[in-house]
């Protein structure tokens, strides 16, 4: 076998499995809350640019915790937030908080899958889940 094979089958044999990192990662969360600010950039189809900030805060353990995610910028967005309550043996409840209406809208089961404000994410990719599902 030449030095090339054997480099290549060790590397091979090191590379983690993905669920395996997911879970490791749970397992060092330990943390009884989180809070962090991100950028979130949206191409449209003409592949205009637009930026959006947010702000994310957790309380509880992994599986029972209570999210809410904030816009805090541009302006059509600002304050839209999301409230997500998981649950260990069943699907989350997520709600959405509008001001400029003022007011909430729970969103349903069968919506989850739909694009979260104009990203590749959806609603239920904002949810805990177990790495076994």
């Amino acid at each position: 076998m030449s030095k090339t094979n054997r480099l290549i089958f060790f590397l091979l044999f090191l590379q983690q499995d993905p669920r395996q990192i997911i879970e490791e990662a749970q397992r060092r969360t330990t943390s009884q809350s989180q809070r962090y600010e991100g950028t979130l950039e949206v191409m449209d189809a003409k592949s205009k640019i637009t930026e959006k900030r947010w702000q994310y805060d957790r309380i509880g353990s992994h599986g029972s915790s209570k999210s809410v995610l904030r816009f805090t910028a541009p302006a059509e967005v600002k304050g839209v937030a999301l409230l997500v309550v998981n649950h260990p043996e069943r699907s989350s409840d997520q709600w959405m908080w509008t001001p400029a209406i003022n007011r909430e809208r729970r969103i349903a089961l069968q919506d989850r899958s739909t694009r979260f404000f104009g990203t590749d994410f959806s609603f239920e990719d904002l949810e805990e889940r177990d790495t076994n599902q």
